[in-house]
């Protein structure tokens, strides 16, 4: 139904942009021919070009880099199947009335109310038949009648005035005027413009239009009735016998209303300039309108995005057996649904390069440990586990709807790269379903820190609330989140280079207990590692043995050290080699710091509160925690001020772009004179808001550089910027 409204809304632009060519370029032009199909062919291609569907692709890529692809995009898809199935749809056996349904109604009325109408005047007609005198004269039957609004013509029908003498001069001119009418066919004109008005009777610029038509009608007429004549005393005639009499809307009447047009148009000899060019100019106008309404501009499937390289994950269906997890209505049970997303999963990966092992295959319980050994032993990937939230009884059922992503808490090693996961398979979630955001539990999750991987856990929504309820279970949009949750992982490993971890957890230091440094060679024990130990001890996980060159080490001896190393090795636990090398050390993970030289305390380099040192730059180390950060000119207000107008300013672009929603995270360096480098967004990179903010922080003003122990240094900062379209702009810090 929405789809219809949104056609007609279609017909009415096309119409509009193809009467505005013609009432510029043509109108008033004596090529009356070439206007009478022009406009009719308007008609039709107005009707015609908003139901073609030709399907025209552009990667990703191509679609944000181009204003244009992204105007078309949104335009192409208004009124398009829909995305997701209504959740909401038959949720009660009672018929309902929509809003929408009762506007169609009403429509349909105002349809109903035009055609007897038109019906009533067709019947008048055929009374003029039955009740005149018909006299065949070669090719046209002439009815002489008194009735109001004669003479006029329809079809082969020629409806004359009795007062009018037929023998006289006038009387000729009259007759051969609507014997033109006759032969030019100008009845098929008129029904079926007619016939459109009555089911687009919305559409203003068909109304006009066949206003337009019906003076082109009289224009050609007109012509030829005057041909070999004097046209001053022809237009003159027409003056004297014009009336203000009544007539049928789709018959050519002799004394049309218009008279003053027909009249300049009779009298004027001068030719059009540029008529050539005036008529092939309609050719741009079509291709605009094709590739604006018939092409359907969309990115490409999600279906086409693969991993670069086999990847292993691990799909975690929640519950099973004789565990049934939550329950909703009727009986759903959280376990089938788990299930069935899981499978889904499975199915798409075989197309995306990725390797699937499932926790359980079929209605089996599975012991949590045995769930989390099977990433572990297997060097996963990733791991995703799918289950489905709900309330206790007390609670509003319908208060709690949505989708939800679980990470480990910040004390767990895969904390960091778990949260960039579930970011990039947030910005999938998003554009199909509500999305409440990544959390984390206080009590923590087994399978999401008892894994050596990057783990989320995937709350699809609250069996609970029948809307979404509705939506999880229909295999259509289970496809769709098994689709988007699958890219989303696929995109944050394709983008996962060697260091790029590194880089990310020393921004994220002293959060994490532990970190090695791969590239620089330097290995950071913080004083919270014991805490951490015990633990994984408690949570019964495999700790990590530290080999430190060529010497096994206990934890209490590396606490609050930093080293300078040769080489760092690690294993997850079990692995073959490990077990070669090193026995029974191999059940845990294993970290090998070969050529390890103590470099210096954690705490006499960082001093009370850690500052994290980064790999130096030309002018100098930077820093990503200092003990005065780098801000704004004006503070925090004025940087609210200056983002709020810098998107205050691309609002429509931004609005425009579905990719923009959300908080952008972007990090860059202050240098110590106050300039902007490395911009760039850490999350949402492909969308219009990163790149407005990256160019409004390279080109904005300098900033007030960070200071270590009183003297400016260089220093990463880290800023957040949300944009809700279309409600308000928001600005500045959010906590995590």
């Amino acid at each position: 139904m929405t789809s219809y409204f949104i056609y007609l809304i279609k017909v009415t632009v096309c119409s509009g942009i193809f009467y505005g060519y013609y009432h510029f370029v043509l109108r008033n032009k004596k090529f009356h021919y070439w206007n009478r199909y022009y406009l009719l062919i308007a008609v039709m291609a107005s009707l015609i070009i908003p139901f073609f569907h030709i399907p025209l692709s552009f990667s990703h890529e191509q679609v944000h880099q181009s204003p244009v692809l992204q105007t078309l995009n949104i335009i192409s898809e208004s009124g398009g199947e829909n995305l997701l199935v209504d959740p909401a749809k038959n949720v009660s056996a009672l018929p309902q009335l929509s809003s929408s349904t009762i506007i169609l109604m009403a429509y349909l009325v105002v349809c109903l109310v035009t055609l007897i109408r038109f019906v009533k005047s067709i019947i008048k007609i055929h009374r003029l038949i039955a009740d005149g005198k018909v006299q065949q004269m070669e090719d046209v039957y002439f009815i002489n009648s008194t009735a109001e609004g004669t003479p006029f013509s329809f079809f082969r029908y020629i409806f004359w005035n009795k007062n009018i003498p037929l023998d006289t001069q006038e009387g000729k001119q009259i007759f051969k005027h609507e014997l033109t009418h006759v032969h030019e066919r100008h009845s098929y004109d008129k029904i079926f413009m007619q016939l459109v008005t009555v089911i687009y009777w919305c559409n203003p610029f068909f109304h006009i239009i066949k206003k337009e038509l019906a003076l082109i009608h009289e224009f050609i007429a007109d012509h030829i009735a005057s041909m070999n004549e004097d046209a001053a005393q022809y237009a003159e005639m027409i003056l004297w016998k014009a009336t203000t009499g009544k007539q049928l809307s789709f018959t050519n009447n002799f004394f049309y209303e218009q008279l003053k047009r027909r009249i300049a148009m009779i009298t004027t000899s001068k030719q059009p300039s540029h008529q050539y060019l005036r008529k092939i100019m309609v050719l741009p106008l079509v291709i605009i309108l094709i590739a604006a309404f018939a092409f359907r501009y969309k990115s490409l499937s999600p279906a086409f995005l693969k991993a670069e390289k086999p990847i292993t994950i691990v799909i975690d269906a929640g519950h099973g057996g004789d565990d049934d997890g939550a329950i909703g209505e009727n009986g759903l049970k959280e376990k089938n649904l788990t299930l069935e997303i899981a499978q889904t999963m499975k199915a798409i990966a075989k197309e995306k390069n990725i390797t699937v092992l499932m926790s359980r295959e079929g209605d089996s319980k599975v012991p949590l440990r045995e769930r989390s050994d099977i990433a572990n032993n297997n060097n996963a990937d990733a791991v995703i586990s799918i289950h489905v939230e709900a309330i206790g009884p007390g609670d509003d059922k319908e208060k709690y709807d949505g989708f939800e992503i679980f990470i480990s808490k910040p004390e767990f090693p895969n904390r960091e790269q778990s949260k960039q996961m579930a970011e990039s398979i947030q910005n999938n979630i998003t554009s199909l379903y509500k999305f409440n955001g990544i959390k984390t539990r206080q009590i923590g999750i087994w399978m999401a820190q008892s894994v050596n991987c990057p783990s989320v856990i995937m709350g699809c929504g609250y069996i609970t609330n029948k809307k979404d309820a509705q939506f999880i279970s229909n295999k259509e949009n289970q496809k769709k989140v098994a689709t988007a949750i699958l890219d989303g992982v696929i995109h944050y490993l394709n983008k996962k280079k060697l260091g790029t971890d590194a880089s990310k957890a020393i921004d994220s230091f002293p959060k994490s207990s532990f970190f090695a440094d791969t590239k620089n060679k330097i290995v950071f024990f913080s004083d919270s590692i014991i805490n951490k130990e015990k633990e994984q001890k408690d949570w019964g996980l495999v700790k990590t043995v530290y080999i430190l060159n060529g010497e096994t080490k206990e934890i209490a001896e590396l606490t609050g050290k930093v080293f300078k190393c040769n080489s760092i090795i690690s294993y997850p636990p079990n692995d073959d080699e490990a077990r070669k090398n090193y026995g029974v050390l191999a059940n845990n993970s294993i970290m090998i710091i070969d050529g390890a030289k103590y470099f210096a305390q954690y705490k006499s380099i960082f001093g009370q509160n850690p500052i994290v040192q980064k790999p130096t730059d030309d002018d100098g180390p930077v820093f990503t925690k200092t003990e005065v950060a780098a801000s704004f000119p004006g503070g925090e207000v004025q940087w609210e001020k200056y983002v709020n107008t810098i998107l205050n300013n691309f609002n429509a672009n931004l609005i425009l772009d579905k990719n923009s929603n959300g908080t952008l995270r972007l990090q860059f360096m202050v240098t110590k004179d106050g300039t902007l480098k490395n911009v760039k967004a850490l999350n949402m990179q492909q969308s219009k808001l990163a790149e407005v903010m990256s160019n409004a922080l390279v080109n904005g003003p300098k900033w007030m550089p960070a200071k270590q122990n009183g003297i400016a240094v260089n220093c990463y900062y880290e800023t957040r910027v949300r944009f809700d379209a279309p409600g308000d702009i928001v600005s500045g810090y959010e906590p995590e």
